[in-house]
């Protein structure tokens, strides 16, 4: 998939399947889960520099508006990524 928008999507519903509570009692941690609203601090890495725009606003259009975003224009792990997303629930 070379569709930033697309990628970037997929990765933020990626998110959301990782931190929701079905996922985690699947591995055996306790609670309700979390949204990818929940999430406290993200940052987001982009390799071309020109989809920065696109990329930052689906996440601005996604997440909280005080929600603690950082991006990056750096390579990122795998060449057929054109965006990595991390994030941090407490």
């Amino acid at each position: 998939m070379d569709d930033v928008a697309q990628q970037t999507e997929e990765t933020l519903r990626n998110i959301e399947a990782l931190v929701g509570g079905d996922n985690l009692r699947r591995h055996g941690v306790a609670g309700a889960g979390y949204d990818v609203k929940d999430l406290d601090q993200v940052k987001v890495y982009v390799r071309d520099a020109e989809h920065l725009p696109v990329v930052r606003s689906i996440c601005e259009s996604t997440l909280p508006a005080d929600m603690d975003i950082s991006y990056f224009n750096v390579a990122v792990c795998r060449p057929d990524l054109l965006v990595e997303i991390e994030g941090v629930c407490r």
